[in-house]
């Protein structure tokens, strides 16, 4: 069995990590909102300019595609601004794990018992940053799709995308229930 100064360390040493991970969660998701409605924004004007050039010829075809492409281009780039700052919370998951497997090896048992609340918390930031991750490369799809005028052109496309830019409803529960849990911090080792 572990010293109990080791388990206050080990305990201290994850609750940081964890509210790190929470507050950059917080920040991700909050720019994430905040960058919906110029996304949205961006994704409207392209859909009325690629509209528009089913009606041009000539010079006025080559200005409006230039501009789809300009549009497109700031929808590319805030989106891959924002899966970078998702790539950066990584490190808080190869902090945690690296904790975890450093708490494991010190139990020294052959089948240590994982207390359930470190798992719990374990399991949280691998499903919740998967999902985020797959939400992520969803949206990545949906811009790429973006490209071709026949798809921005359709009449339900502003309202698909706006419905694609929504985190689905079970990984925003995942989310506020993981950050209750850091918040109390109910982490016991000892179990």
């Amino acid at each position: 069995m572990m010293p109990p100064e080791r388990l206050e360390q080990y305990k201290t040493i994850f609750k940081e990590i964890l509210q790190r991970l929470a507050a950059d969660l917080r920040k991700y998701q909050t720019n994430r909102a905040a960058e919906n409605a110029s996304i949205l924004d961006h994704a409207g004007r392209l859909a009325e300019l690629s509209q528009r050039l089913n009606v041009v010829r000539g010079t006025a075809c080559v200005e409006l595609i230039i501009a789809c492409h300009e549009k497109y281009s700031k929808l590319f780039m805030t989106n891959m601004g924002l899966s970078q700052q998702l790539s950066a919370l990584s490190t808080h998951k190869e902090d945690f794990d690296a904790q975890y497997q450093s708490f494991l090896d010190e139990l020294e048992q052959e089948d240590p018992k994982v207390p359930k609340s470190l798992r719990e918390f374990s399991d949280w930031i691998n499903n919740v940053l998967d999902a985020l991750y797959n939400h992520d490369k969803f949206l990545e799809l949906s811009l790429n799709q973006m490209q071709t005028p026949a798809y921005v052109q359709r009449q339900e496309f502003l309202d698909e995308f706006q419905a694609d830019l929504k985190l689905p409803e079970d990984v925003e529960l995942k989310l506020s229930l993981g950050y209750a849990k850091i918040d109390r911090f109910p982490m016991d080792l000892s179990q």
